[in-house]
Order: C-alpha cells, then sequence, then structure tokens
C-alpha cells in the first residue's frame, strides 16, 4: 500500500495540526510500521489520549487510501515527510506537517522566500490594512505567504501575484 495513506491516518486522528504523527513516526521508524502496531502499540505512548486511540482505530487504512485516490483525482499532490519533494525547510522545524495537499508548483517552496503572516483573529481595521500592505509587498516580490487566522488577510496557504 502506498505509503501516503499511512500519514493522512495519522493525520485524520490527531489533527491537521499536530505534532504527534511526525513524533510518533520518529520513534517507530515509519507510518506503516505505526499502524500495523495496532492499538497495543499506540497505547504505549503516554501522550497519546484515548480521544486520539479511537480515531485511530475508528479511521483506517481503506478510507486513507480512499482519501488519497480522491485527492489525486482532483489533481492534488499528497506529499509526505518520507516524499523526495517535501520541503527541506519544513522537516527542519519542530513541528513539520504531516501531510501536504499541494496543487501548483511545489517548487515555489524552495525558490521563494517564505512568510507566515501571524496575527490576531480579532484584528482591528488599522492592523488588517497595514498586514494587506505589507502582504501585498511581499507578493509583488514573488513572495510565498501563509496566513491561517480567521480574519486572515489572504486565504490559507495561497501564493498571490
Amino acid at each position: 500500500m502506498d505509503n501516503r495513506v499511512y500519514w493522512i491516518w495519522l493525520q485524520n486522528a490527531f489533527g491537521a495540526g499536530s505534532p504527534k504523527p511526525v513524533q510518533l513516526v520518529r520513534r517507530i521508524g515509519s507510518a506503516e510500521k505505526l499502524y500495523q502496531g495496532g492499538t497495543r502499540l499506540w497505547s504505549s505512548f503516554s501522550f497519546v489520549s484515548d480521544k486520539e486511540l479511537a480515531a485511530l482505530n475508528a479511521y483506517g487504512a481503506e478510507q486513507a487510501a480512499a482519501a488519497l485516490e480522491y485527492y489525486l483525482k482532483l489533481g492534488q499532490k499528497v506529499i509526505t515527510p518520507d516524499d523526495e519533494d517535501y520541503p527541506v525547510l519544513l522537516k527542519e522545524i519542530y513541528n513539520p506537517p504531516a501531510v501536504l495537499y499541494v496543487q501548483g508548483d511545489l517548487s515555489i517552496l524552495s525558490d521563494a522566500v517564505s512568510i507566515s503572516i501571524v496575527g490576531t483573529r480579532k484584528a482591528s481595521q488599522n492592523g488588517l490594512n497595514a498586514a494587506r500592505e505589507i502582504a501585498y509587498g511581499l507578493a509583488l516580490k514573488n513572495a510565498v505567504l501563509s496566513a491561517a487566522a480567521r480574519s486572515a488577510l489572504i486565504p490559507r496557504h495561497t501564493r498571490v501575484h
């Protein structure tokens, strides 16, 4: 089975922002070995909650394989830390994403300056205006911009031209 299936399974169980999938795979050696270890292995980690154990059991490889097939049919690239295409700089951060769903040219993550705009969910109008102006100037320089807050000035993880 495609190794990306096991990463999708992990991301589904723990959530997109959780550091646990990568932490677990680093300890076990592969996402597939972790999957095959079953409940007995998963429950041996004190930092895995009962809710997460239930999620690991509830969503299996079959569902993850169907999800992978769906994303690929949409024309998305599905990239995990095991993949050659996984951005090198992401591998170096403390909490790298378990799965990247990419549409378009992934090389821009290596070739361009990447900037994350971090702020508040309840930004003032002045703050939003300032952030938009900064983001616009950076986008004109071909920077990759990422903003995740609800009041973000741009859609999440998009490249602004």
